[in-house]
This record gives C-alpha cells, structure tokens and sequence, in this order.
C-alpha cells in the first residue's frame, strides 16, 4: 500500500480491523489470523480521501464515506476478497443530500447506531444527517454547528443520545427531544482550542 492511511477502528469484539487510505482502498484485516487482509475493498466515486468507515454492529456491512453526500454501504460478509465498486460486488449508495433537493455536501464522519438500524453522519455543510437504513431514506437533519461537523457517534445503545464535534470548538449533546427543535443541544462541551476531530463513546 502506497498511499498513507486516513482513518481506522476495530470491531466492537477486536477481531477486525479496518483502514481506510487516502487512495481508494479501504482494507480489513483479520487480527486473530495474523493481521491477513480479509477484504479489499476499492472505493466507489471517491473524493479526495475515505474520509469514514463504519462496521455495522453484527460486522455484516461496512459503511465509508469522501467529501461527497453518498454513503456506500459493502456486504463484508460475501466470499469475494476483492471488493471493487460495481464490478465484483454493488456499493449501494445512500444519499444524505435528498432533503436538500440534491445540495454537494462532503461527510467527515458515520456510525451505525447500536441497533443497526440507523446511520448518523457530520458534514462539510455544519449538519448533522440521521439515516434510516430499513426506511432507506433520510430521516433527519439538524443544522447543528458553525462549522464543519468532524465527528458524530451515538453517545448509548439506547440510540437516544447523539455526540458531535465540530471545527467550531464545540462538542454537543443531541436527544431525541432535540430532534424535534433540531438546532437546540441537550448540552454543549466548550473550552476546547482548536476544533473537534473525534469523538467516541
């Protein structure tokens, strides 16, 4: 691998781990095989960087993102090593961008929720994007910082809770009652210097 990694994570369990690089190529590596690749998946549409990844949380799909409002989303779990976009195997494609009427937008950040059953995402456009992935549609958007939105995960397994972190220097709090106001937080981090890269719960 020539080009320099972007991103990374471990499975919940640790026996997976996955690099995204700043070509098109996202690994995942078997640790208790020794670090073998166990899929090579080339990414589709890319722009500038794999700027994400996501395992779901039964480690069946992979989700990843660039500076683009389409999340591709990756059986894992398919005999095929190599994973090449639309040729060896679909990258179905979700698009964030549909309650804006198809508005260019990059996303920095995705993660499953505990269930499975949604994605949350930070944007380039200060957002943040909730998607419903047995709906398969866009379920919310909150207009939710000043800034790029680096980082966003669900804060519990109950769902009901939602961090961000963005170039704005702010972390926030969002819950399921926020979403209904969509731009006011539950609670709001400040003091922090520079902005916020990552956030994990």
């Amino acid at each position: 691998m020539t080009s320099r990694a972007y991103v990374s994570q471990f499975s919940a369990d640790g026996s997976l781990f996955v690099a995204g690089f700043q070509g098109s190529d996202i690994r995942i590596y078997n640790v208790d095989r020794g670090w073998k690749v166990q899929k090579n998946i080339l990414a589709k549409s890319l722009l500038w960087t794999v700027t994400d990844t996501s395992l779901s949380p039964d480690q069946r799909h992979l989700v990843y993102t660039s500076m683009s409002p389409i999340v591709h989303i990756v059986n894992v779990r398919s005999a095929t090593r190599e994973s090449l976009a639309n040729i060896t195997e679909v990258h179905e494609g979700l698009d964030f961008s549909a309650a804006d009427g198809g508005y260019s937008f990059g996303i920095f950040s995705v993660k499953f929720s505990t269930d499975g059953r949604e994605l949350v995402a930070g944007s380039s456009d200060d957002s943040i994007y909730i998607y419903d992935l047995e709906a398969n549609k866009l379920s919310l958007l909150i207009a939710a910082h000043l800034a790029d939105v680096n980082t966003v995960t669900f804060a519990d397994e109950s769902g009901n809770l939602i961090y961000s972190g963005s170039d704005d220097n702010l972390c926030k709090v969002w819950g399921r009652r926020c979403f209904v106001a969509k731009d006011k937080p539950a609670g709001v981090l400040m003091g922090h210097l520079e902005g916020v890269t990552f956030i994990d719960s």
